[in-house]
């Protein structure tokens, strides 16, 4: 009787200690979400947090005549919301899409994006009225799948010189530009190796140089994901891939982490005994980009990963979608330092949605921006959601737990055990 109630004790204490050493793993619970737009197709692609007021998003509208012709046109789109992600003002401008947005000095805003396939930039006030807008073209060829802010005020672009060979075949040649904070051209410089490259992400590296993330050996339809580091001026300072020949695999997101390496997020091709299927792919690499660790993600559906991002206690957000037959659901994955999923969220709904973007706008809450179908009448709007982190999502601090803490709860676990042992015998 004695030797079961202490093995009874020991169950409970046991079960209390990893309830309380995991109850910093809860899932999210969402804090508003918000669609805005009319009967277009409206997107959310960047979103800013204006601190203390609310946030500003920037995207395209889509629209698309009945039956689809030539006249069909995209439209880029501003926001404004409070805290709450009420909408308090929108601006349309005509012909564009709106890739990113930043906040400027003087609390107007900057929108980078696309004129036709042409790099456009524009300055607003504070309502969205424009100030001055440039548009700059790159290449016939160019396409630009990404484009971000630089530390100077500037612009990098990156994608690729795409050329249709055959139904079949394209050539790709790498190609991303840096462009100064007037709209002017810094530099542009073309990747041509016969494999055929494209960059589909871009970021500012620590040390002012570069990294983009994409595909190699497009020409040959034996794609490998890629990333190349480069200095200030663009110049390669080392390339990796990853992957299995054969097996189609793509970066679409990279970031830069506080080691001084990477995390990408992606996709590859799994194979199964009755089918096969793209799975969501996570990479972390070393400053030289030597893999250090990867994860698939998938269920029986197409699974992809569209942005990565690092959290503030060192683990890393994930957002993606599901492709089951054309109907897209989204989902987010929080993970450790060690790529160890601590929590996932779907958000499986009627019709289809995107997350385009993640990222962390305070300790343990996360901002979400894309487009959505299955909210509101009619067309696809722009999708806007807050999410946070419940039970350490509680803690506002900014301080990360104390190293060593999960050694130190095993070890009193061992104790408590031990003195139970010893109180039974």
């Amino acid at each position: 009787m004695k030797i079961a109630l202490a093995a009874a004790r020991i169950f409970v204490i046991a079960s209390l200690l990893l309830l309380f050493s995991n109850c910093s793993y809860a899932a999210p619970v969402e804090e508003w979400s918000r669609t805005y737009g009319g009967d277009f197709w409206d997107a959310a692609n960047s979103v800013a947090e204006i601190p203390d007021e609310g946030y500003i998003l920037t995207g395209s509208r889509y629209i698309q005549t009945t039956p689809a012709n030539i006249t069909d046109s995209n439209d880029a789109i501003l926001i404004k919301t409070d805290l709450n992600g009420n909408e308090q003002w929108n601006r349309v401008y005509e012909g564009k899409r709106g890739m990113k947005v930043s906040i400027a000095r003087d609390g107007g805003y900057i929108i980078r994006g696309l004129n036709n396939w042409d790099f456009w930039l524009m300055k607003t006030d504070a309502i969205g009225r424009e100030q001055w807008n440039r548009t700059l073209r790159v290449d016939n060829n160019f396409t630009c799948f990404a484009i971000e802010e630089t530390s100077d005020g500037g612009s990098i672009l990156a994608g690729g010189d795409i050329l249709l060979l055959s139904e079949s075949r394209i050539a790709s040649h790498l190609r991303f530009v840096k462009i100064n904070a007037s709209g002017d051209p810094e530099w542009n410089i073309t990747s041509k190796k016969p494999q055929g490259d494209m960059a589909a992400s871009v970021r500012q590296t620590l040390d002012g140089g570069y990294v983009l993330a994409g595909s190699s050996g497009l020409s040959d339809n034996n794609a490998d994901a890629l990333i190349i580091k480069t200095d200030a001026k663009g110049n390669e300072q080392w390339n990796r891939t990853y992957g299995k020949r054969g097996e189609p695999e793509a970066a679409y997101s990279v970031a830069q982490t506080e080691d001084g390496g990477y995390i990408i997020g992606g996709y590859k091709l799994s194979y199964g005994l009755m089918k096969s299927d793209y799975d969501a792919w996570v990479i972390k690499t070393d400053a030289s980009g030597n893999e250090e660790w990867n994860r698939i993600s998938g269920g029986s559906y197409e699974d992809f990963i569209s942005s990565v991002q690092q959290t503030s206690d060192g683990g890393y957000v994930f957002t993606g979608y599901t492709n089951r037959a054309g109907d897209l659901d989204t989902w987010i994955i929080k993970t450790d330092a060690k790529g160890k999923e601590m929590w996932k969220k779907a958000y499986e709904r009627s019709k289809m949605d995107n997350i385009y973007t993640i990222k962390e706008v305070s300790n343990h809450a996360y901002l979400l921006a894309g487009y959505s179908e299955s909210d509101g009448a009619g067309g696809k709007h722009a999708w806007m959601v807050k999410i946070r982190e419940t039970g350490a999502g509680d803690d506002t601090t900014g301080e990360r737990s104390v190293p060593g803490f999960e050694i130190a709860l095993a070890v009193v676990s061992a104790a408590i055990a031990v003195y139970l042992r010893r109180r039974v015998i």
